[in-house]
């Protein structure tokens, strides 16, 4: 079954930039309830029946609050996590760069059929939100998400290949339809 609507908004920036995340937790620049409040005026008037989210705190904390103020079912999932950077995260590009260079390299080469060191393929990181996406009812779904999740969504419901997806921007804290 697929939703009617499904929304999805992500995350507050963190104070990371330059920075591997993956699934690392980065500090956000807005406290948790600014995030929801943000979160809350992009929804505007869409209609919200249930929503999800990563359990990874920067979600999941403010879509805690988000849910509660709605007055709606909240759905918490670590399938909804972002892609696993493995041995990078939490690492800066330039010192990764340096330091594991070729590695690097290598990757960025060929991302879409290899891992990062300890990482999560991406064909790995596909399946496991299209499991999510399967288990989906026809009511309004709203997500809050990480920006690899917007983008295998868009690939999953657009029919868009990765290249594309990886192009697209993805705005903190801005409504996505899907």
């Amino acid at each position: 079954m697929t939703p009617r609507n499904l929304l999805a908004i992500r995350h507050a920036p963190t104070l990371a930039s330059g920075i591997c995340h993956g699934q690392w937790q980065a500090p956000l620049l807005l406290s948790h309830e600014d995030a929801a409040r943000r979160m809350r005026e992009a929804l505007g008037n869409d209609s919200v029946s249930c929503l999800w989210t990563s359990d990874l705190p920067r979600c999941r904390e403010p879509a805690s609050l988000l849910a509660r103020e709605l007055e709606v079912r909240l759905e918490v999932t670590s399938s909804l996590r972002e892609m696993s950077m493995g041995d990078w995260e939490g690492r800066s590009w330039a010192d990764l760069e340096r330091e594991d260079a070729e590695r690097v390299r290598h990757w960025m080469a060929s991302w879409q059929t290899e891992a990062p060191p300890g990482g999560e393929l991406l064909e790995a990181f596909e399946a496991r939100v299209r499991r999510w996406h399967a288990k989906l009812g026809a009511e309004d779904t709203v997500l809050i998400a990480h920006a690899g999740v917007v983008r295998c969504l868009q690939v999953l419901r657009r029919g868009l290949d990765w290249s594309d997806a990886m192009a697209m921007e993805v705005p903190h804290l801005t409504l996505v339809r899907l």
